[in-house]
């Protein structure tokens, strides 16, 4: 009898943990969903390193940068940072802005042999802020497109 009791003791014990870690595990999923929401919205706004094989390194520093990104056959992005050299060594990017194209003209072939080329595919925003930004601020700009930079050429603030 003695050990019957323990045993539903032990039982009741364990599913009162079980019950714990399922509500933790709950709390944690909802967390991780809350997170992957904020991520996926402001993900573009994430300071990052730049990659050590990029061609961004060859470029001087600090610097405005555009670069394409094409993420699938319909979704490409242009995302605008500011890059410069962190007190830890590190290249860091600085996000200053996101244009996104989906649908169909995303589909559209990008294909740049030179800089007028890469100016007439800028997004209108971001390509006019990147070149005033470098006016103001005094910082070369490139937009980087399959692999390739291109300087831009600041433009003067309206008077």
């Amino acid at each position: 009898m003695e050990y019957t009791v323990a045993v539903n003791q032990a039982i009741e014990t364990l599913g009162e943990k079980i019950e714990e870690q399922q509500d933790r595990i709950w709390q944690l999923e909802e967390q991780l969903e809350d997170a992957q929401i904020i991520a996926k919205v402001k993900g573009w706004a994430n300071h990052g390193t730049v990659d050590d094989e990029d061609i961004a390194l060859e470029l001087p520093i600090p610097r405005l940068q555009i670069k394409l990104t094409q993420h699938s056959e319909n979704h490409r992005s242009w995302f605008y940072v500011l890059v410069y050299e962190h007190t830890t060594m590190d290249i860091v990017a600085v996000p200053m802005g996101e244009t996104v194209s989906k649908g169909s003209f995303a589909n559209q072939i990008i294909n740049v042999s030179n800089k007028d080329e890469v100016l007439k595919i800028l997004p209108f925003r971001d390509g006019v802020h990147i070149r005033r930004d470098a006016s103001h601020l005094k910082l070369p700009a490139f937009a980087i497109v399959d692999g390739k930079a291109y300087e831009l050429e600041a433009i003067a603030p309206v008077s």
